[in-house]
């Protein structure tokens, strides 16, 4: 059975492993801090290739890239404030995110 990571990302914010908004996880990336980042389908093509740039400059080798099938009122609902993007920092949610993301938990 697919599940949607929306309340994951929830779950995440609520134990304060997120870092919020596109500034947030660029830092949060250049200090290895980052697993995961996270985007929203409609976060603009410009702004997802500067996350991509700054994750190949993280220390994390672990750091992935997702984009969701959720545009970014979704994922905003889902962790309780505005944002189009944002980092995990940790590894069993990240993990857990990733695996939703790649069964197709997108429903």
């Amino acid at each position: 059975m697919n599940s949607s990571p929306l309340p994951l990302l929830g779950l995440a914010r609520k134990a304060g492993k997120l870092e919020i908004g596109f500034d947030a996880a660029k830092e949060c990336m250049l200090n290895g801090k980052a697993y995961l980042v996270v985007c929203a389908e409609d976060i603009s093509p410009k702004t997802f290739k500067e996350i991509n740039f700054f994750s190949t400059k993280s220390t994390n080798p672990d750091l992935a890239v997702i984009k969701l099938n959720f545009d970014r009122y979704a994922l905003s609902n889902a962790i309780g404030t505005s944002a189009a993007c944002i980092a995990v920092k940790d590894s069993g949610f990240a993990k857990k995110i990733q695996q939703l993301h790649n069964s197709g938990g997108n429903l």
